[in-house]
């Protein structure tokens, strides 16, 4: 193989490169042949160091060995066409279903809930109701993980432990607002 052809190459993968360099860090959600990369779902520049590996590879064949150096100019044309494919599919598809941000999904405020505008008396009296709603729920997931832990099953303990954290919220508005009920009470 000659300086001429292994220049051109190193050209060809620099201006590749920096055509997908802005997705570098992103992963790429795609399965390669084992063939071809080593591993599957890895970021963009891990599979740049994959393919700079087989042009080291390529540039150390002795030049006589036309077979070889073939195979690996194969090999490396294979590389960066099916990462090039994955990136641009990966590209379309964030352009078609755009992943919107975690906060454009939570309300603006979260006293936008229609209980926070009820006078005090009746959003204590709903903040109850929502105790008692959270006491059941909460003892249903109990019997369930005791149910699962007899029968020697994986139980997920997320949602229990959501359930007590919402529990414990509910907890603190009824006192805080228990305490402000008191002291509207001592202001007449």
């Amino acid at each position: 193989m000659n300086n001429i052809s292994t220049q051109r190459l190193k050209q060809s993968l620099q201006h590749f490169f920096a055509r997908y360099a802005t997705q570098k860090e992103e992963i790429v959600y795609a399965k390669f042949s084992p063939n071809l990369f080593t591993e599957n779902w890895q970021k963009t520049a891990f599979y740049f160091e994959q393919i700079e590996l087989t042009l080291v590879q390529l540039e150390q064949i002795e030049s006589d060995n036309i077979e070889v150096w073939q195979f690996y100019t194969q090999k490396l044309s294979a590389q960066c066409t099916a990462l090039s494919d994955a990136l641009m599919r990966q590209q379309q598809n964030a352009q078609l279903f755009p992943v919107k941000d975690k906060e454009e999904n939570k309300p603006q405020n979260k006293r936008q809930h229609p209980v926070h505008s009820l006078p005090p008396r009746e959003r204590l009296a709903k903040y109850y109701e929502y105790l008692a709603s959270f006491n059941e729920k909460i003892q249903h997931e109990q019997d369930s993980l005791s149910e699962a832990q007899r029968e020697g099953l994986p139980f997920n303990r997320l949602k229990l432990e959501q359930l007590e954290q919402r529990r414990a919220r509910c907890l603190e508005a009824i006192e805080m607002l228990e305490e402000y009920l008191i002291f509207l009470e001592k202001q007449k």
